[in-house]
């Protein structure tokens, strides 16, 4: 399916689903402690392109442990505010250390050798990707994405090169 006037021919429009690994969320309850070894990150840590650690939590080890083990984001994943007001913020982990997400964030790991994460930040953080995601949102006084509408959001997909390439400009001119 080519559905955009311009699209490369060799483009495809893809679903999410179909190209990521994993599509997980973080925890569905707010952990007890709130101290700890481990940070906590919730929707208000994710930003536009970037991770906002300034208040980010912490939480004990036993907790982490009983997260991580459903959620475990690594570097490169991209990270998806799916609830509340930030809703469509995205960033890629750029945290080498282990941490804690709640529901509120997703997690989509991608292969880096046929997918490139930077690329899909860049393509969800677009007019076109918003404008995706906000029709797919559902709710009044809370606005969410469900894991399903995410794994459902049709993202397009040139050559891996071609993805790298595109991430490298948009990141260079963001960082301008």
């Amino acid at each position: 399916m080519n559905k955009a006037v311009g699209l490369p021919v060799e483009w495809r429009y893809r679903q999410v689903g179909e190209l990521a690994e994993k599509v997980q969320d973080g925890t569905h309850f707010s952990p007890q402690s709130t101290t700890g070894p481990y940070r906590y990150l919730t929707s208000r840590n994710i930003r536009a392109g970037y991770l906002d650690l300034t208040n980010a939590g912490w939480i004990s080890e036993r907790e982490h442990r009983e997260i991580f083990r459903r959620c475990d984001p690594r570097v490169g994943d991209l990270l998806l505010t799916k609830d509340g007001a930030n809703t469509g913020n995205a960033s890629l982990n750029s945290l080498a250390e282990e941490f804690s997400l709640l529901s509120s964030v997703a997690m989509l790991r991608f292969d880096p050798r046929r997918h490139c994460s930077g690329f899909f930040l860049q393509y969800l953080l677009s007019p076109a990707g918003q404008t995706q995601m906000k029709d797919l949102m559902s709710g009044n006084a809370i606005t969410r994405l469900t894991l399903a509408k995410i794994n459902r959001l049709e993202v397009p997909v040139p050559p891996l090169r071609e993805q790298e390439r595109i991430a490298e400009i948009l990141d260079t001119a963001d960082q301008a």
